[in-house]
């Protein structure tokens, strides 16, 4: 779920300012400048084949890892207890500040902008944090006691858990920021702790360039690489047999480093998660911060590259992944595990461009769902002791667009024709975009109803009593979206001129609304609607409503109130009521 902090905050409570700096400084920094509108005019790869090359490509910079990792503690709160075992206050606080670690160092290998660069990133940051560059940064991380993780690891190997010398276990925590990359190390990998051993060995102790041909041409490229006696060298600086000590914890039979093992192969479940929800929409940027867009009129990604002196130049091109993410507005965890969604236009000017949006979308939300779900697997997950109760795949819940609810439709029956084992697990919940963050905050963080019929029953006669039509409701369908929130005192339920995203009911007194236009305060009754004349008119409110004590109420998205709850009385049907004294 969305959280209030900002990314530097989150990132800071963990990892000083100066450091952070350091890191961008050496790393970081150089990939704006290797990228702009300058490498674009006078590039010969750009010119060559424009569209993959990486002045296109989304952000990949300080801004993404620093919404990579900031989003770490929030996925780990909502996905813990359903797709990993839940944690204890003390390793859940290990694997949130171990995750935001990985994600400020997990792509240092993108500030070589070229092609190479780009396919050896993972490979890359395995390497480099053995390497002399990467020296300083490493002794202010183990001195200033980043994480809390070297002060846990020493005391680990004072107690005689941890065998291998701290500092260079923490090294090696590092380098399994390689693991980021799905490709790179397959979750069968990543759940074999032999395998991954292995794995990040290879990727250490081998030139860049030689795994770089093996991937190229495997048939071709020598089972040795003879060009890695320096890297050999420098790795005897901290182990006399590279190959039988690093990562040699891995295979612990302790139990206390088995249970550590756990919390970092779940935390890099994590750092995956974050990667592939990384920011899009109106955030999306190239590296070079040129803002990625979506056309209205054609569905293709639009880029607005901007020169030094100012001239802009909107350059549209047929990327479909760029689209795709141009048009998400929200994709998040919620607190029940799922994966949820909303799109910034469900309406195009052509029918044409209108399958454009729905395919780039298509393939965006495939792709993620392929990714994540397969994250979680535990198949085969050596000394796999904790167990999770129930787990489960995410659901993927698509909001309604708002301008064209329909298109929402289309795109979940697309999806489902891309991958039919989807069917059961993907559905079309009411939009919530343009929520207030107040009202947003509260729904989100709200349990859903789960009243029996009787339950349910029961309150429909209340709010009947109190003036509401129910005859038309159908109690299978009017509560699925339903959740119940309490307002404490003093706080706003909802403020006037805000989009009417909720309609509520109260459950007792308490509430006082104040009118625009400058009419007299009113009491809020129980059990009648409030926020439906906003919901109904299909316009913004005309009061703001604060508890004058604690309240409870339920909160109905707008889009089911109107089709399942929402009904008039014709001037006959309430005449004809109060003759039969059914209102008095």
């Amino acid at each position: 779920m969305p959280t209030t902090l900002t990314s530097d905050e989150i990132i800071n409570a963990v990892i000083p300012t100066h450091i952070c700096e350091i890191i961008s400084k050496k790393y970081y920094s150089k990939i704006p400048v290797a990228v702009d509108f300058e490498h674009i005019i006078h590039s010969k790869t750009f010119l060559e084949n424009p569209t993959d090359d990486i002045a296109l490509f989304s952000d990949h910079g300080l801004n993404h890892v620093k919404n990579v990792a900031a989003q770490v503690p929030t996925i780990l709160r909502c996905v813990q207890g359903i797709h990993i075992p839940k944690r204890n206050p003390t390793r859940l606080k290990f694997m949130e500040q171990y995750g935001i670690i990985l994600g400020l160092i997990h792509d240092i290998g993108m500030s070589n902008v070229s092609a190479f660069g780009r396919a050896m990133h993972g490979e890359f940051v395995a390497q480099e944090v053995f390497m002399p560059n990467f020296e300083s940064i490493f002794k202010l991380l183990w001195e200033e006691n980043i994480g809390n993780i070297p002060w846990l690891l020493s005391n680990l190997h004072s107690e005689k858990h941890l065998i291998e010398k701290p500092n260079i276990v923490f090294r090696e925590l590092l380098a399994l920021a390689c693991c980021h990359r799905k490709q790179l190390v397959p979750v069968s990998v990543l759940n074999n702790t032999s395998a991954l051993q292995t794995k990040v060995q290879y990727f250490i102790s081998n030139t860049l360039e030689y795994q770089y041909e093996a991937k190229k041409n495997p048939k071709n490229t020598p089972k040795v690489d003879k060009s890695n006696s320096k890297i050999l060298k420098r790795l005897g600086l901290f182990y006399k047999n590279f190959p039988k000590e690093s990562f040699s914890w891995l295979k612990s039979n302790d139990t206390k480093i088995q249970e550590l093992i756990l919390d970092i192969i779940d935390t890099i479940r994590i750092l995956r998660c974050a990667d592939g929800l990384r920011q899009r929409g109106t955030e999306l940027k190239t590296s070079a911060q040129f803002q990625i867009f979506i056309n209205q009129f054609t569905a293709s990604a639009v880029y607005s590259l901007t020169s030094k002196d100012g001239r802009m130049y909107f350059l549209e091109a047929e990327k479909s992944v760029n689209s795709g993410e141009s048009n998400v507005a929200n994709m998040y965890f919620t607190k029940e595990g799922d994966l949820r969604f909303s799109f910034h236009r469900g309406y195009f000017h052509s029918e044409e461009a209108t399958e454009k949006g729905l395919l780039s979308l298509q393939k965006l939300i495939v792709q993620l769902d392929n990714d994540i779900s397969d994250t979680f697997s535990r198949v085969e997950l050596t000394f796999n002791k904790e167990k999770i109760k129930t787990q489960k795949r995410p659901m993927l819940l698509l909001e309604t667009t708002d301008d064209r609810p329909k298109f929402t439709q289309r795109l979940v029956e697309n999806i489902i024709k891309a991958k039919p084992e989807l069917a059961n697990f993907i559905a079309q919940v009411p939009s919530l975009k343009l929520a207030s963050p107040i009202e947003y905050s509260a729904y989100m963080n709200a349990d859903y109803v789960t009243w029996n019929a009787k339950e349910k029953r029961s309150f429909l006669k209340k709010i009947a009593a109190n003036g509401h039509k129910i005859t038309q409701i159908d109690i299978e369908k009017a509560f699925t979206h339903s959740k119940i929130i309490q307002i404490k005192t003093g706080d706003s339920v909802f403020d006037a001129k805000t989009s009417p995203v909720f309609v509520y009911f109260p459950f007792s007194y308490g509430l006082e609304g104040y009118p625009t236009g400058s009419y007299s305060p009113f009491k809020v009754a129980p059990w009648t609607p409030l926020g439906s004349t906003g919901a109904i008119r299909g316009d913004v409110r005309n009061a703001t409503v604060i508890a004058k004590k604690d309240v409870k109420l339920l909160i109905i998205p707008q889009e089911d109130y109107l089709q399942y709850w929402h009904a008039m009385y014709s001037i006959d049907e309430f005449v004809k009521a109060i003759k039969e004294n059914k209102i008095t």
